[in-house]
């Protein structure tokens, strides 16, 4: 990323923190901002095969999946906290460890959806 998407990055990142804090039951209401978030990711990846699966053919259902996170006590604090850990480690340039936490992000994500069954 460039130093212009890292800030962009950050800011993104700071916006849902009051969202997020002042529901009670730590539940994750996902703001605007928060889709820009993953997005500005996906986008500074440069990479077009993926940015077109993800931010094209797969995004309706993935937004249908993270809208359902709404309903996980709790789990807004944990995906902000996992947040925080990727950003950081994108600001520090370390991509390999960027990627780590990405897939177990999404590992837990996919996880906290299998206890609404």
């Amino acid at each position: 990323m460039t130093p212009e998407e890292k800030t962009n990055l950050r800011k993104l990142f700071e916006a849902p923190v009051v969202a997020v804090m002042s529901n009670q039951d730590g539940s994750y209401v996902q703001s605007p901002e928060d889709l820009d978030f993953h997005h500005v990711i996906i986008k500074s990846a440069r990479n077009p095969i993926l940015f077109n699966i993800l931010c094209g053919d797969l995004y309706p259902q993935i937004r249908i999946f993270r809208r359902a996170h709404k309903n996980i006590p709790g789990y807004g604090e944990g995906a902000h906290e996992e947040h925080r850990r990727i950003l950081v480690t994108i600001e520090e340039g370390d991509s390999e460890f960027s990627k780590l936490l990405m897939l177990r992000h999404i590992a837990l994500a996919r996880e906290e959806l299998k206890k609404l069954r």
